[in-house]
């Protein structure tokens, strides 16, 4: 501990030696010799708010104003086996990273938690190498890549850049894992944001950025009430829901590559996807493994592929679109409903003409179980057209809005009773007119017509 002074070294300990924990406590630190330990080692200002800047570009940095700095050539002094290593502490003001930097050993940045920790460069983690970000991060480059060979990345406050959208950030761990307990994008919404790796992300506060991709590998945990971007996201991983979650952009396409299912410690949480006038994509099981709660899907489009499979259980399933295009069975035994996002859209149902158009091969992905199942909405006015079709469970269609209704028309034979639906019921509720074309029988084990038309 210098105080307000200088520490000059040429090194500390020996390559294996035995070397317990090392504090330095100094305004001012300027090793020439390598620096060896098997336990820990500190760096930090010994003056409280002093700052401290890491890959520091200028070698003249032996004076004892309020910076702390270590230049590139000083950081490499310190030689792999350290256990952590810890730049700053809890008075320290703060820590800016000026230049690429690359650790063999743990390292810590700690802050006296009003002040951030600058990322003005590239993390480059090789060996045992991790890195935990003790107090709130702001990124300042354009572009920062953290990467380790398999270690853990942890961010414990806030993450955020210097302008709305103009930095972005690329974390590349491999197998190790990442955890977010802060905000991103609390006050300056990163750009792009990018998980790669096996392991495990785990996002423990609102996310707002202007877009988010993951690898293909590992799992995502969303353990937070919002995940907002104006851009795209795409999960290319596994997806966990570990509490309520809305996941929404500003008319850009969200697409879930892999499955998507609750977190194994978490009950029934209700998932709310919202891609506004863009298209919603499933290309992995939904709740496969396990079940969501409540889910509601508000999208320009949704599409399922062939491996998009959607099971509910039995929870209701709510799908807001004016196109849909189904690859995959749907199943459930709550209430499944299929509604235009605009009202003025037009349904058509087993070959016939509407929009919102879902052939028979596609009504043929709707699983019997269902407790009933409605589609057309309430503020509809768009037509509702049904050709020849039976379904397995009660049915409601509906366009409820009073301007301009377009009514319903029945251009073939249509059945609610299915194999073994006996008491299956179809409602009708419309403003408009409804129309039996000749040869459209309806067979139901009830009817029920609601409306003015």
């Amino acid at each position: 501990n210098t105080g307000s002074g200088v520490l000059a070294t040429k090194g500390i300990g020996i390559s294996g030696g035995g070397v317990g924990a090392i504090t330095i406590t100094s305004n001012e630190f300027n090793p020439t010799g390598d620096i060896y330990g098997q336990s820990t080692l500190t760096i930090r200002p010994s003056t409280s708010g002093n700052t401290m800047v890491l890959g520091d570009l200028d070698s003249t940095n032996d004076n004892t104003n309020s910076v702390l700095d270590l230049t590139v050539t000083e950081l490499g002094y310190i030689k792999p086996g350290f256990t952590g290593i810890t730049f700053g502490s809890a008075t320290t003001g703060a820590i800016s990273t000026a230049s690429n930097l690359a650790f063999t050993s743990p390292v810590t940045f700690d802050t006296n938690g009003t002040a951030p920790v600058y990322l003005g460069g590239n993390l480059s983690g090789s060996g045992t190498a991790a890195f935990t970000f003790s107090d709130k991060v702001v990124i300042t480059a354009t572009s920062v890549t953290v990467q380790t060979a398999d270690q853990a990345v942890t961010f414990n406050s806030t993450l955020d850049g210097t302008t709305r959208y103009g930095q972005s950030l690329i974390l590349s761990v491999g197998a190790g894992s990442v955890t977010f307990n802060g905000a991103i994008g609390a006050t300056f919404d990163l750009d792009v944001f990018t998980l790669e790796g096996t392991g495990t992300y785990t996002i423990n506060a609102p996310v707002n950025t202007a877009s988010i991709n993951t690898g293909a590998g590992g799992t995502t945990v969303i353990d937070t009430p919002v995940v907002t971007t104006v851009g795209s996201q795409t999960y290319n991983n596994a997806l966990l829901i570990k509490q309520n979650t809305t996941i929404s952009t500003t008319n850009a396409n969200i697409t879930f590559a892999s499955t998507v299912n609750t977190h194994s410690s978490a009950t029934t949480p209700s998932l709310t996807i919202n891609s506004g006038s863009a298209i919603t994509t499933f290309n992995g099981a939904v709740g496969g493994v396990k079940v969501l709660g409540t889910t509601t899907i508000t999208a320009g489009s949704v599409v399922t592929g062939a491996g998009g499979t959607i099971a509910m259980g039995g929870s209701a399933l709510s799908i807001n679109a004016d196109a849909i295009s189904l690859g995959a069975n749907i199943s459930g035994t709550n209430t499944l409903t299929i509604a235009p996002r605009t009202a003025t859209t037009t349904v058509g149902l087993a070959g016939a003409d509407g929009s919102l158009n879902l052939t028979s091969a596609e009504l043929n992905y709707l699983q019997n179980g269902f407790s009933s199942i409605t589609i057309g909405s309430a503020s509809g006015t768009g037509k509702i057209t049904v050709g020849a079709y039976t379904f397995n469970d009660s049915l409601t269609l509906i366009n409820g809005g009073a301007s301009s209704n377009g009514g319903m028309q029945f251009t073939g034979a249509v059945s609610v009773l299915g194999s073994s639906g006996t008491t299956n019921t179809l409602t009708l509720s419309t403003r408009g007119t409804v129309t039996q074309d000749s040869g459209a029988g309806i067979t139901a084990h009830g009817l029920e017509l609601l409306g003015a038309g």
